[in-house]
């Protein structure tokens, strides 16, 4: 009987143990959870102009993006321009981050969700850091796991995150993918300029001879190799205006400061490329092992502006009266025009050729591999012998 009375008071035990941890644990939520729905940083958002910087730390790997003289640039790459639409983004998210659920404040469950102290060589989690004037720490979130769905799902992305200093961890709506690499904060694009504006090419290798790739018109659909050889034909149809597409959304794969690059190290390309409206960009070109090194530079060049042919001018038909009067069916000087040529004006273009001679000449581009050998393509490279 003693021993029946011993294990009934031992399971009484238990469940009162039992009962009293879930009501510590419901209450430890229902506490935690009454922050739910509001907003992480509640100050972040009438304040989001006054950010200077945004700090991205990934262990030992940080990265600096100050707001100077109105730009955006990271300071890891020369104060190179930063992608504002992409700064932006990160500012604003994290302003209107709102927390959906409290989740765990155990440290040794930060791991599975990412969101471990991210200065450890070994973190998956990034900070994000950012300050106002003087230094000030505005928002500072260790952004971990990040949960996608469906854009119907309901709820969408979801974010596990938490606040620096802090060890609650919190899922939130919304998500924030945050890269580690200088590269990725930067303006990649260098330039964008169409085809339909190129009117001449002239690429002069180290060696041999030039390449001179032309189209007479703006309204020409296709351009030219000059000085094509007798026994030689293109290698494609095509070849040559993939060529005349140099700067069409070209994009950077590396930068730095122009006078850190020895372009002297390897012989260099000299690339010259001519629009219909006179904006002629300059380029000179260096392949050093897998990587293609350029540096460039622009400027207005009034003379090479395409000039529309004239028709000539009227007739002159005797009347019956032996007055000499115009030819009804001549075309007036006044109303002659090439067909689909719209060029921009030279007040125009001189204001576009100053603004890039501006922005490219500090620097030395790193290209990718497929723009790096268009700008140092060779006759050799176009043509094969005739069949």
């Amino acid at each position: 009987m003693k021993k029946n009375q011993l294990i009934i008071l031992s399971v009484i035990t238990l469940v009162a143990a039992i009962a009293a941890l879930v009501a510590n644990n419901m209450k430890s939520n229902a506490v935690s959870n009454k922050a739910a729905g509001k907003a992480l940083f509640p100050a972040l958002s009438a304040n989001v102009n006054k950010v200077q910087e945004v700090e991205i730390t990934k262990g030992k790997n940080i990265i600096n993006i100050q707001r100077k003289d109105n730009t955006w640039q990271v300071v890891q790459k020369d104060g190179y321009t930063a992608n504002l639409s992409k700064i932006k983004e990160t500012i604003l998210k994290l302003a209107e981050f709102k927390t959906l659920e409290a989740k765990t404040k155990k440290q040794d469950n930060f791991g599975k969700l990412n969101v471990e102290d991210p200065t450890v060589d070994s973190a998956k989690s990034i900070l994000v850091t950012l300050k106002g004037e003087n230094n000030t720490t505005m928002a500072a979130l260790v952004v971990g796991k990040q949960l996608s769905g469906s854009v119907t799902a309901v709820g969408g992305e979801k974010t596990y995150v938490r606040k620096m200093g802090e060890d609650q961890v919190w899922l939130v709506a919304g998500g924030l993918l945050i890269d580690d690499l200088a590269i990725d904060w930067m303006d990649e694009q260098i330039m964008d300029i169409p085809d339909s504006r190129i009117s001449k090419i002239v690429i002069t290798p180290p060696k041999g001879k030039p390449v001179t790739i032309v189209k007479n018109k703006p309204e020409d659909k296709e351009f030219m190799l000059m000085d094509l050889p007798k026994n030689k034909e293109l290698k494609s149809t095509g070849e040559l205006t993939q060529t005349a597409r140099l700067l069409q959304g070209l994009r950077m794969k590396d930068v730095s400061k122009a006078e850190k690059v020895d372009m002297s190290t390897n012989p260099n390309t000299k690339t010259d490329i001519y629009t219909f409206d006179g904006l002629v960009i300059s380029a000179v070109s260096m392949q050093k092992d897998s990587d293609h090194f350029i540096t460039l530079d622009a400027r207005f060049d009034a003379t090479t502006r395409f000039t529309p042919p004239q028709d000539p001018a009227p007739k002159q038909i005797p009347a019956p009266d032996g007055k000499a009067q115009p030819d009804s069916t001549a075309t007036s000087p006044s109303t002659a025009s090439s067909p689909g040529t719209m060029l921009k004006p030279a007040a125009e273009v001189q204001t576009e050729a100053s603004a890039l001679s501006e922005k490219l000449k500090p620097w030395t581009y790193t290209l990718s591999k497929s723009k790096g050998v268009a700008f140092i393509k060779t006759m050799d490279d176009l043509l094969k012998a005739k069949e």
